[in-house]
């Protein structure tokens, strides 16, 4: 086996830390994002910053993880998601934002976009 197609084995062979880092990721943003306002730590980043980046790595994260199902499918869940914390929010002492929700869905987009450059940058590697 050359060291290209083992390079590509090696990141196949990290399923189990994707998952378990998608997982941990899925239950921060929805802690963080129910939590009172006044009980979420301060970062450098904005809010909609903090948002994008989220989502970005949720979806990025589920789909390094679960390689099998379609990385798109994984921006709309990600997406629905996002949508749904915002939903949510009006059940706790938060607000929802619209912009909010919009902000998670482009993060996600952006986690897809990361995924399928990663992955044909693998694919491509493996053929040289």
């Amino acid at each position: 086996m050359g060291q290209r197609q083992e390079d590509h084995q090696y990141w196949l062979s990290l399923t189990g830390l994707w998952r378990i880092a998608a997982i941990g990721c899925l239950i921060s943003v929805t802690v963080l994002s129910l939590l009172p306002g006044e009980d979420v730590p301060k970062t450098s980043l904005t809010d909609k910053q903090s948002h994008f980046i989220a989502y970005a790595s949720l979806c990025f994260l589920f789909s390094m993880g679960w390689v099998r199902w379609a990385t798109w499918k994984w921006m709309i869940m990600a997406a629905f998601y996002g949508v749904f914390i915002e939903f949510c929010q009006q059940f706790t002492s938060r607000t929802p934002d619209p912009l909010d929700a919009l902000a998670n869905s482009l993060g996600a987009l952006l986690g897809l976009a990361l995924v399928v450059i990663i992955r044909s940058g693998l694919k491509s590697f493996g053929r040289s």
